[in-house]
C-alpha cells in the first residue's frame, strides 16, 4: 500500500498540521532525508492493509539525520508509533504514541538522538525501545500502561535516561538487556507488573537517585550484571525485595540506597561475589534488612 507522506533524499522541508490515516503503508516516512521539521501532524490507523509482515509505523525515519519531530501524534498504527532506523542526531520532542501494534518509540542502530517530553501509552509492546543504539538522551518522557516494559534497552551503550516516568506497564518499568555504560538518573518506576528497574547481562551502568515504588516484583533487580553503580536510589513498597542481586552479579557498588516497606527483604543477595555495600538504609521490610549479614 501507499504511504500518506513519503520523502526520499530531500532536506529542509516543513510539514505542519497534516493527517495521515488509514494508509496501507507508513503515515509519514523520510528516507535518506535530513534537516526536516514535522510539527503537529497526526498518523492514525496506518498499515492494516500492508503487505509488510511486521506492519508499518506512524512516523518513520530511515537513514535520516538532524530532523525535528515535535508535537506529533501516532495512534493505532500497525507497527510502531515513531521509528528511527539508522538515523542519528534527530530531536523527538513532545510527541504522543498510543495504542500502536508494537512499540511507542523505536530506535534501531540510531545514535545521538534527543528524545524529550514524549508520551507512550497503551502500546502493545514497549513504550520506548532502543536496539543497538548509542549516546541517545531520553529525558522527561512518560511510559504508561504499555503491555511490556516502559523503557527497554537492548545491546545499547552510552545512553542517558533522566527524569523519565514508567507507570502501570505490564513488565518492567526500565529494563536493560546486554546493555553497558548507560546512565539512569532521577527516573521513577511505579506500579509496574515486574520489577521497577531490571538489569540482565548488563555491565558498567550507573543508577543514581531513581525511585522504584509499588511494583509487583523487586524495586531494583540485577541478574548476571557486573560492575554497576547504584547510589541514592529508593525502593519502597515493592511486592518482593527492594534490591535483588543474583545469578552471578559481581563487583557492583551499592551506596546510600534506601529500601523501605518492601514485602520481602530490603536487600536480597544470592549467588554473587565481591559486591560493595555502603551506608544503605533499610526500614520496615517484611523479612528484614537483608538475607546476608552486614549489608543493611
Amino acid at each position: 500500500g501507499n504511504s500518506g507522506f513519503k520523502f526520499l533524499q530531500t532536506k529542509g522541508n516543513t510539514l505542519k498540521d497534516n493527517a495521515a490515516s488509514g494508509n496501507g503503508s507508513e503515515g509519514f516516512i523520510f528516507s535518506r532525508s535530513d534537516d526536516n521539521t514535522l510539527e503537529g501532524n497526526m498518523a492514525i490507523g496506518n498499515g492494516f492493509n500492508s503487505s509488510e509482515f511486521d506492519g508499518v509505523s506512524g512516523f518513520a525515519l530511515s537513514d535520516s539525520d538532524e530532523n525535528m519531530l515535535t508535537g506529533n501524534t501516532a495512534s493505532g498504527n500497525s507497527r510502531h508509533g515513531f521509528e528511527l532506523d539508522v538515523s542519528d542526531g534527530n530531536t523527538i520532542r513532545g510527541n504522543t504514541a498510543s495504542g500502536n501494534g508494537r512499540h511507542g518509540f523505536q530506535l534501531d542502530v540510531s545514535d545521538g538522538n534527543t528524545i524529550r517530553g514524549n508520551t507512550a501509552s497503551g502500546n502493545s509492546r514497549h513504550g520506548f525501545q532502543l536496539d543497538v543504539s548509542e549516546d541517545n538522551t531520553l529525558m522527561g518522557n512518560t511510559a504508561s500502561d504499555n503491555s511490556r516494559a516502559g523503557f527497554r534497552l537492548s545491546g545499547s551503550e552510552g545512553n542517558t535516561l533522566k527524569g523519565n516516568i514508567a507507570s502501570g506497564n505490564g513488565s518492567n518499568g526500565f529494563r536493560l538487556v546486554f546493555s553497558a555504560g548507560n546512565t539512569l538518573k532521577g527516573n521513577t518506576a511505579r506500579g509496574n507488573g515486574f520489577s521497577g528497574f531490571a538489569l540482565l547481562g548488563s555491565d558498567g551502568n550507573t543508577l543514581i537517585r531513581n525511585r522504584s515504588i509499588d511494583n509487583t516484583e523487586h524495586g531494583f533487580s540485577l541478574s548476571d550484571s557486573d560492575n554497576n553503580k547504584l547510589g541514592r536510589n529508593t525502593a519502597k513498597g515493592n511486592g518482593l525485595s527492594g534490591f535483588a542481586l543474583d545469578d552471578e552479579s559481581d563487583g557492583n557498588t551499592l551506596k546510600r540506597n534506601r529500601a523501605i516497606n518492601n514485602d520481602e527483604w530490603g536487600f536480597l543477595v544470592d549467588a554473587v561475589l565481591a559486591n560493595a555495600f555502603e551506608d544503605n538504609v533499610c526500614h520496615g521490610n517484611g523479612l528484614g534488612g537483608s538475607n546476608q549479614p552486614g549489608i543493611c
